[in-house]
């Protein structure tokens, strides 16, 4: 059986685990998101809004400013209370906000779908390849970043990224997106 789309992000699960990707993408089993899920989706949602928003660039936030009550109303739509999920997500959040350097960049896009056709081996075949890239960046000397928000409390390094499938498709789509960019950096 072939799928009609692919993405990244199923990439990703079938790299993971096969067994998961057919049973979520070809046999189709209902999915039972878990509290990380929930909790990872309730951070990315506060930390788009945050940018989206344009909070990154006031001088003077702190992280338990706007993207603490950002993140409060995302974990009110996701989770009955508050309970260790939710100062798990606000340490996530509050490294994620530490980390941040705005100086020198210029957020182009946040969550924003996009596609592209994958030729495949089959005479006149494509694919469309989904992806949603958390955030890109036009940097000072041109190159572009992708910035993948990761809500896990593992720790991923730069190599682990390195080898990581869809860090790859995004680096591919960038350069797709933004063909004149010398450098392409997924981070």
């Amino acid at each position: 059986m072939r799928p009609k789309t692919l993405s990244a992000t199923s990439a990703q699960v079938y790299e993971m685990c096969p067994s998961r990707y057919k049973a979520e993408k070809v046999e189709y089993v209902p999915d039972l998101t878990s509290g990380a899920a929930a909790l990872g989706s309730a951070c990315h949602q506060a930390m788009e809004d945050y940018v989206s928003a344009g909070h990154h660039l006031a001088s003077g936030d702190s992280w338990d400013g706007h993207l603490s009550d950002l993140f409060d109303a995302a974990h009110a739509e996701l989770f009955h209370e508050r309970d260790v999920q939710y100062e798990v997500g606000r340490r996530l959040l509050k490294t994620w906000w530490e980390r941040q350097d705005w100086t020198d960049r210029e957020v182009l896009s946040c969550e924003t779908k996009n596609n592209f056709m994958l030729p495949t081996p089959d005479e006149g075949v494509r694919l469309k390849f989904n992806y949603v890239m958390d955030r890109v960046d036009k940097l000072a000397d041109g190159s572009i970043e992708v910035v993948d928000y990761k809500t896990s409390s593992i720790n991923i390094n730069p190599d682990d990224m390195r080898s990581k499938i869809q860090a790859r498709c995004y680096a591919l789509a960038a350069q797709l997106q933004y063909p004149d960019a010398e450098r392409i950096w997924v981070v």
